[in-house]
């Protein structure tokens, strides 16, 4: 990487990785002060500020942790990570710097400079022929609540001017899963600036990313991933598995995707979340329609649900049953010598 010259305000070999896009969008500057997700080049790397509200079942305990607690570890885990420095990542990375902090992209090539000497400088003390570099990306998560209403909490930030939190509800769900979506008068005008369907109940944007729910039925194993991966689409990023809205297309290596099987953030996801912020646009995994694919995608999601719902069902009525039998059962009656029958007590004379 050649040391660039700080006397020229253009890098030739740096803005030819400048895509195409991102010159169609006017320059904003530093991340809005009142978005709920603000993302910015710092002298650490990259910052991912985010606020969240609560909903007050995340006080639930689960094995003597909350579950937002276990949410929160699984989030920390997947968002807080150093990444290889690929030519890829690189290019999204000075993308989204001449995007959103142009004044700073001087900086962010000296930045990258520093990172390959660091990477030379320990591939000699290893005795190794090449280290890549890393490009690091730190979590600042401020939370609000447990409350009683998230929804309030917004209104009540909107009103009065001050920064809007993504709200997280954690709810107990029987039949569907987690999910992410958008507030009404946002929803189902995204298929048309997206062209997806997979935005017909989520449009997202930084300034309104949409809400979570989890389900808080998930086990302590579980539910760190899933609100990692429900995360991921309140950051920009779409599902890589083979959901019906992706008409049951997998995106091809993306087995271990976070956004596909809850796996770990991949490069090329996080290189999409970058696109995402740098354009404020959504990304998402590229999909093909085959009708036979359709076909027995959509047999095998109906027999899914068909099976979850008839498990729901048996769930539930052995509840019931449980409370009934609990209703039912006769309390114990404490005999006192005073409360005897007379015919016990003429015995004992």
């Amino acid at each position: 990487m050649n040391k660039p010259d700080l006397d020229r305000v253009e890098q030739p070999e740096r803005l030819s990785y400048i895509h195409p896009e991102s010159r169609k969008f006017e320059v904003f500057g530093r991340p809005k002060t009142r978005h709920p997700i603000q993302l910015e080049f710092s002298k650490e790397g990259l910052l991912l500020r985010l606020y969240l509200v609560l909903n007050q079942r995340a006080a639930t305990e689960l094995r003597g942790q909350s579950l937002w607690s276990l949410a929160r570890a699984g989030i920390e885990r997947v968002w807080q990570r150093d990444f290889l420095l690929s030519p890829e990542l690189e290019e999204a990375f000075l993308n989204f710097v001449q995007r959103q902090q142009p004044a700073d992209l001087s900086s962010a090539v000296l930045y990258l400079d520093e990172r390959v000497k660091l990477a030379l400088d320990e591939a000699k003390a290893l005795g190794q022929a090449e280290v890549l570099p890393k490009l690091p990306l730190r979590l600042e998560l401020k939370v609000a609540g447990p409350t009683a209403s998230p929804t309030l909490h917004l209104i009540k930030s909107i009103v009065t001017g001050q920064r809007r939190a993504v709200r997280m509800y954690f709810t107990p769900l029987e039949i569907f899963p987690s999910h992410v979506g958008s507030a009404l008068w946002r929803r189902f005008w995204g298929i048309f600036r997206y062209g997806h369907l997979e935005t017909m109940g989520f449009n997202w944007s930084p300034a309104a990313p949409g809400y979570i729910v989890l389900n808080s039925k998930l086990n302590e194993g579980r539910i760190g991933r899933v609100a990692a991966h429900e995360l991921g689409h309140i950051l920009g990023l779409g599902d890589a598995y083979a959901a019906p809205y992706r008409f049951f297309y997998e995106h091809p290596g993306s087995e271990n995707y976070l956004m596909n099987s809850n796996g770990e953030l991949a490069e090329e996801e996080f290189i999409m979340f970058l696109r995402a912020h740098t354009v404020n646009k959504a990304q998402f995994f590229p999909w093909r329609f085959s009708w036979a694919r359709v076909k027995s995608g959509a047999k095998e999601e109906a027999n899914y649900y068909r099976r979850k719902a008839k498990a729901a069902k048996i769930q539930r009525q052995a509840q019931r049953a449980k409370r009934r039998a609990r209703r039912n059962q006769p309390a114990d009656l404490d005999r006192r010598p005073d409360k005897e029958a007379p015919s016990e007590q003429v015995e004992k004379l």
